[in-house]
């Protein structure tokens, strides 16, 4: 009596399943890992690796992984009063809200961290254009301005988180606004140290939104490029898994004798005179609360 021959195409077909199955459990995993366990610099040099192998379609797919998580605290912020459309640049340890109309960026978002045995890299020697841009600002628009490139994600901070390539990102001039040379060279700076060298190594991680503000009277460099007013930080860090936070409102011209206590402000101040929203993913509640308080002192 003749032996039933199996089908090869319903072993094939359990096969085919079988594996379908393995890669969703193995996806499902990885995502979780990614989510709950991955270090910010961990998910950055995973997602360099990933794109290496061609994982993704193009590098602005791997940059943009989670960058409104990555990099925020509470997603990206959101125009409410801000008058023009703000386009998203995504670059290695930072993510800007570039303004074309402006030609300045809006906003600029990052995250800091303590690092063991920090290494120093040499600062870049040139500025360069985003050509991802359409106004395509020049550094030389700035020569003779009596203004500095003022950085809004910082040169130094960066390098020391994400390495000297995301260093020399944060001289494209999409995160530049011009600054007066007191301001840059002062209060600015100050605060920029600080979190890095002093909040990162007591305070763990820090999400660091900053930009930009304007008022009704408009100002340019001859290049056409507007001059603000003003710049804002937020700073959010978590203590026992709650969030906390501290905004500073400087002037573009601060007096002489001002310090960064007497910059403090409510992040409602800073939503009013920036025209944007921001902490609009967290809770209703958890949100008011933290945008509402103003701190009388320094972390």
């Amino acid at each position: 009596m003749a032996k039933k021959r199996k089908k090869k195409g319903s072993a094939f077909k359990r096969y085919l399943i079988g594996y379908a199955l393995l890669f969703g459990v193995m996806t499902g995993v990885m995502f979780w890992i990614w989510r709950n366990v991955l270090t910010p610099p961990q998910k950055k040099q995973l997602a360099t690796h990933l794109n290496r192998l061609n994982v993704f379609r193009n590098q602005n797919e791997a940059d943009s992984i989670d960058s409104d998580q990555f990099y925020t605290y509470g997603g990206f912020p959101a125009r409410t009063t801000y008058p023009n459309s703000i386009r998203i640049l995504n670059n290695d340890g930072f993510v800007v809200g570039y303004d074309e109309t402006r030609k300045n960026p809006a906003w600029v978002s990052y995250r800091l961290f303590p690092v063991d045995n920090p290494k120093k890299h040499p600062r870049p020697s040139h500025f360069n254009i985003d050509i991802r841009t359409q106004s395509k600002v020049n550094s030389n628009w700035y020569t003779r301005s009596g203004f500095d490139r003022g950085h809004l994600a910082p040169n130094y901070g960066i390098s020391i988180c994400y390495g000297p390539e995301a260093q020399k990102q944060t001289f494209l001039m999409s995160n530049i606004c011009p600054q007066e040379p007191k301001l840059n060279r002062g209060l600015w700076k100050s605060l920029e140290m600080k979190t890095i060298d002093q909040y990162t190594r007591e305070f763990g991680n820090i999400w660091i939104t900053t930009g930009p503000i304007y008022d009704s009277k408009r100002e340019h460099l001859k290049s056409k490029l507007e001059i603000p007013d003003g710049f804002f930080k937020i700073l959010v860090d978590e203590r026992r898994g709650k969030p906390r936070a501290m905004a500073i409102i400087v002037n573009e011209s601060p007096s002489g004798s001002i310090s960064l206590r007497q910059c403090l402000v409510s992040i409602d101040k800073v939503e009013s005179a920036s025209g944007l929203d921001f902490l609009r993913d967290l809770d209703d509640h958890l949100e008011s609360n933290l945008e509402m308080s103003r701190l009388n002192n320094l972390w």
